[in-house]
């Protein structure tokens, strides 16, 4: 997903998006600490619309990974000696600690999003990705 996200989203637009958005938050905070509603209304419709903007460049790796995450995720779920130890023991991965919503429990999907996303986060960073 990282790959593709460095070839799909426009990484100087982001930067350039990015930085805009830092100049329009502050001077939003100078308008409504002076109590300047009006020019405060009209910078956080700047910021509003470049939020979106960076929304939509945020889904646009999304098109291109989605039917290979379902596809590998369909394939784990039925992946026979993974489903057969899961079934037995009742988890995949036994922590040394708990976490506040799942235990120290985790099934397949859970282990996947506790390992995703400080390694996406990692390889974003060493990658200098804007997203």
């Amino acid at each position: 997903m990282v790959f593709v996200t460095s070839r799909v989203v426009d990484q100087r637009e982001m930067k350039r998006i990015k930085a805009k958005l830092a100049k329009y938050q502050e001077k939003a905070r100078e308008a409504q600490k002076k109590n300047n509603m009006s020019e405060f209304k009209k910078l956080n419709k700047e910021i509003m619309s470049l939020q979106s903007k960076m929304m939509a460049n945020s889904f646009k790796p999304m098109i291109f990974t989605m039917i290979p995450i379902i596809l590998i995720f369909s394939w784990l779920r039925h992946y026979d000696y993974l489903a057969a130890y899961i079934k037995t023991n009742g988890y995949l991965v036994s922590l040394p600690f708990s976490l506040p919503i799942w235990g120290s429990k985790l099934n397949w999907l859970g282990w996947y999003i506790l390992c995703s996303i400080p390694i996406s986060t990692l390889i974003k960073k060493i990658f200098k990705l804007e997203m």
